[in-house]
């Protein structure tokens, strides 16, 4: 799902992330590996960012929340797999500090599934987090190279379960979504309308419209082979993007990678809140387009139109 207006030339749903798309499974091969070089004695993009995930379980191991919070960039995000969500190093440092003052140093062990290399200098890692011998967690982390170093931009957390699989979600968890919305943005108070219909019994369809009332973009929602719920977005521009949908209760991040019309291409990690049955928020994080990066978008009050 994407608004016209909240990411100008960028269309979520990510962390990073950490998704999210961070695409996992069949659709990973559809990226680009930039990383590779025949040269023995060159370390690889992709051996610098597993070494990172190393030098993370030695710290973790250490209780060095400062060496851990030092892996992100200034500005980089952490959301956890309840949802609580840190902006900077500094919260995410007292994030871990308040972690190791209550449970103390602990062993961990980082298994990436998959690393991806959008750019020279962005990375989407995927994986998951094994906590002594009975927690873990899935992660998506989207990974900047500043000055010659991976920092992280963003990290999306998410619970595990008894099946070490990907959670996603089930397609009935967004039948709330069907019927007429209104979208307003609180930084101009500009609004926008669109409209989400069952499509069949395996899909949903959102239609956006434009200020003249024409169809500006179709997004069509459903499963993918691997059970992960999935987006297609087509613009009237000719742009189009492909989302990933994980849920965590009440609230989704999508995991988005874009295809603009004048072949840029743009990723962003967007985060719908559900607020009762008849109103959510929407924004959206980490947003590149190329290897630019873009500010994070206001917030999004998305309203049911009842008149309709």
């Amino acid at each position: 799902m994407k608004f016209r207006n909240s990411c100008s030339s960028y269309i979520v749903a990510i962390i990073t992330v950490v998704g999210l798309a961070a695409i996992s499974g069949p659709q990973a091969s559809a990226l680009v590996e930039t990383s590779r070089t025949n040269n023995p004695g060159v370390i690889t993009n992709e051996q610098m960012i597993r070494n990172q995930a190393k030098d993370f379980e030695k710290a973790f191991a250490a209780g060095d929340a400062t060496v851990i919070s030092a892996m992100w960039t200034s500005d980089g995000s952490l959301i956890d797999e309840s949802g609580q969500r840190m902006q900077g190093r500094s919260q995410i440092q007292k994030y871990y500090e308040q972690f190791f003052t209550t449970s103390g140093p602990q062993k961990i062990a980082v298994e990436i599934r998959s690393i991806n290399f959008p750019s020279d200098s962005l990375a989407v890692e995927e994986g998951m987090t094994k906590l002594g011998n009975k927690s873990f967690s899935y992660y998506s982390a989207l990974h900047l190279k500043q000055n010659g170093k991976w920092q992280m931009a963003n990290v999306v957390e998410f619970p595990g379960s008894n099946s070490p699989t990907y959670p996603s979600g089930n397609l009935k968890d967004l039948s709330w979504l069907a019927g007429n919305w209104t979208a307003t943005r609180k930084d101009s108070n500009t609004k926008e309308h669109f409209q989400v219909r069952p499509l069949g019994k395996a899909f949903l369809s959102c239609r956006f419209f434009s200020d003249k009332d024409e169809l500006d973009s179709l997004e069509i929602i459903g499963m993918n082979q691997a059970g992960q719920i999935i987006s297609w977005t087509y613009n009237a521009d000719g742009g189009y993007a492909i989302g990933r949908w994980i849920n965590r209760g009440n609230n989704w991040s999508i995991l988005s990678k874009s295809y603009e019309a004048g072949g840029k291409i743009g990723r962003a990690l967007y985060l719908l809140n559900k607020a009762g049955a008849d109103k959510f928020s929407w924004k959206s994080q980490s947003r590149m387009i190329d290897q630019m990066r873009l500010a994070d978008s206001a917030a999004i009050e998305v309203i049911r139109d009842q008149s309709k």
